[in-house]
């Protein structure tokens, strides 16, 4: 679904240094297709110099360093040649112990962070790597001594080479830690949250909820060591709300005996995290979502962890270090200048939809505390066949756009136009290969950084095939992976954006959380799916809807050792707008969709 031009990447080659010759072909390997770069010269740091130049998608999974390139009888670089050694390196890849300490300290934490064994050859986009889980792989091995960031992970085709950049002395161009507290500047997802809110009822208990695993024979004493040390790490775990604005606050504000008190989350009065022991073995930590995404619960699970360490050692649990703080992170974001995106965002919401349900959701009388759950279940074996260009996501979204267009056919509505889907992603652009950072390291700092933008897919497709070719064409063209729509809409209130109609649907993806690690540990998150009905459709009843339904997605560990691992798609919808028929009948499409674009993989 990208455009590739190889020659850029044969372009990009050649400019660095030490290498005389370059070609590039495709080929497929066991995750499906990649790119093969054969070089005549020297290899050594070419992916990083790659990944400094050209987007991740077009940094090539194997770099071979060949004495020459083969040459057909007219003297023209012989492509079907190339193209059959090519296969041939991807299909004998062996796995290897590790050559050297980084290396062996690699392999070992990346197994720790996601329960994958992974040998320095193996290619991390096949191990299910992306920028979520490589935020949790960065924030590991800096409790381990190695110095990255997710740049440097994202960039890297596979361990070894990851390796090879930390003892070259790669930058990881982390800032130094500061202390600076006080008011935050305004964020979108912020003003989101408010724009429709009928007072501080509406959104007081807004949180994002999680049962953790604890330790076999934890204290309360050792417990509130632990969550001490969490708070004082994360000053959006000790903020307060004054009048609609975030205020940060120092360590020690906030202290762990009173996260277990009755008295509930309140933003107001700086209340924002509370915990609970379900029996002796788990633990309910509710947070709001002013401080939390989904994002940092892998950081907070995993300071829960390494806290918990110290503890059973002796030590008093030293604070996590956050490299760029959220304050100093909404600062830069109010200094961004998108003007020149204004015409493709207008684009993307321009003219009314069909309503998908009975009418269109009215976020002034319709709440989610009217929103019900259908929960569906699949194995998602092409977890396996994934390539740089390819991922969960780009899946998942081709199956909602072809869902949706087959939902309005069937209405005799028209479905030609395509739909606009209001994408949920986590705002962390430091943290993405090929963009720009700004000096930003977010990648162990707690917050509501997610960004919300428009997205109108599918326009023109019919087939499973042409749904997938055209989301993945679009989402390689939104520009600053949409984080800058919100910017225009509520930063620089652009009138255009505001008096657009909403997106009907919203669409999450939680990533893989198979890959977060184990999922019968302590510190684990619980995660049975049995429990996925016994939850509530919306902590806050009284926050209001604005989409007609919301698809979360994301990828469960398998339920058995040796599994496959599960799909879980979550479909939120307000009862008023679908009947129990309705929303069974579309679930049933989602499953025929993920299938028919499944098949369209490599």
């Amino acid at each position: 679904g990208y455009r590739i031009e190889l020659g850029d990447i044969e372009a990009a080659l050649l400019r660095a240094r030490g290498v005389q010759a370059a070609a590039v072909v495709v080929a497929r390997a066991r995750a499906g297709t990649s790119l093969v770069a054969f070089v005549v010269g020297e290899t050594d740091g070419l992916r990083a110099e790659l990944a400094r130049t050209l987007p991740s998608y077009m940094v090539p999974a194997r770099i071979v360093a060949t004495a020459d390139l083969p040459m057909n009888r007219n003297g023209k670089l012989d492509v079907p040649a190339l193209t059959a050694r090519a296969h041939r390196e991807l299909a004998t890849h062996t796995a290897r112990a590790p050559r050297t300490d980084t290396e062996a300290t690699l392999c070992r934490v990346f197994a720790e962070v996601t329960g994958a064994t992974a040998d320095p050859e193996a290619e991390l986009v096949a191990l299910g790597l992306d920028s979520i889980v490589a935020i949790g792989f960065v924030n590991a091995l800096r409790r381990n001594g190695v110095a990255v960031n997710p740049r440097m992970v994202l960039a890297a085709g596979t361990i070894a080479d990851l390796a090879a950049a930390v003892d070259s002395g790669a930058r990881t161009e982390s800032p130094d830690a500061t202390e600076e507290f006080g008011p935050v500047a305004p964020v979108p997802v912020l003003s989101w949250m408010l724009e429709h809110a009928s007072g501080p009822r509406s959104y007081r208990n807004f949180t994002l909820d999680m049962m953790v695993r604890l330790p076999a024979g934890i204290s309360q004493a050792q417990l509130e060591a632990v969550l001490q040390a969490l708070l004082d790490s994360h000053e959006m775990l000790r903020a307060v709300l004054v009048d609609e604005q975030i205020v940060t606050r120092p360590p020690g504000v906030v202290r762990a005996a009173e996260l277990f008190t009755p008295t509930g989350i309140d933003p107001a009065a700086g209340h924002l995290v509370r915990a609970s022991r379900v029996g002796t073995d788990r633990l309910l930590l509710r947070i709001h979502h002013i401080a939390v995404d989904p994002v940092s619960w892998h950081i907070i699970l995993g300071d829960l962890a390494h806290a918990w360490q110290q503890v059973q050692a002796g030590d008093e649990p030293k604070p996590a270090v956050e490299f760029t703080s959220y304050r100093q992170w909404a600062r830069l974001l109010n200094e961004r200048d998108p003007g020149t995106q204004r015409d493709y965002w207008r684009r993307q919401v321009e003219g009314p939809e069909p309503a998908l349900g009975t009418r269109l959701p009215d976020p002034a009388t319709d709440t989610l505390g009217s929103c019900r759950v259908q929960v569906v279940t699949m194995p998602a074996a092409f977890v396996d066949r994934l390539t740089p260009g390819v991922g969960v996501r780009e899946i998942l979204l081709a199956a909602l756009s072809f869902t949706v267009a087959e939902w309005r056919r069937e209405r005799g509505q028209n479905a030609t136009a395509g739909t606009t889907v209001l994408l949920e992603a986590h705002g962390r652009a430091d943290a993405q290969a090929g963009t720009p950072g700004d000096g930003l390291d977010t990648a162990q700092t707690v917050g509501w950084f997610t960004s919300l933008f428009p997205a109108r897919l599918g326009a023109g497709a019919g087939s499973a095939r042409a749904h997938l070719d055209a989301v993945c064409a679009h989402l390689a063209a939104v520009p600053n992976q949409g984080a800058d729509y919100g910017v225009l809409r509520y930063l620089r209130g652009d009138a255009a954006l505001a008096a657009a109609p909403e997106p009907q649907v919203l669409f999450s993806y939680l990533g893989r959380l198979d890959l977060a690690g184990g999922t019968d540990g302590a510190w684990a998150p619980v995660t049975e799916l049995g429990l996925l009905d016994q939850l509530p459709a919306a902590p806050e009843p009284n926050f209001p809807m604005r989409q007609a339904l919301d698809v979360i997605a994301g990828v469960q560990a398998a339920e058995t050792a040796g599994g496959t691992p599960q799909l879980v798609t979550l479909l939120r919808y307000g009862r008023d707008l679908f009947s129990k028929p309705d929303i069974e009948h579309l679930a049933a499409r989602w499953r025929r969709a993920v299938d028919a674009v499944v098949r369209e993989l490599p």
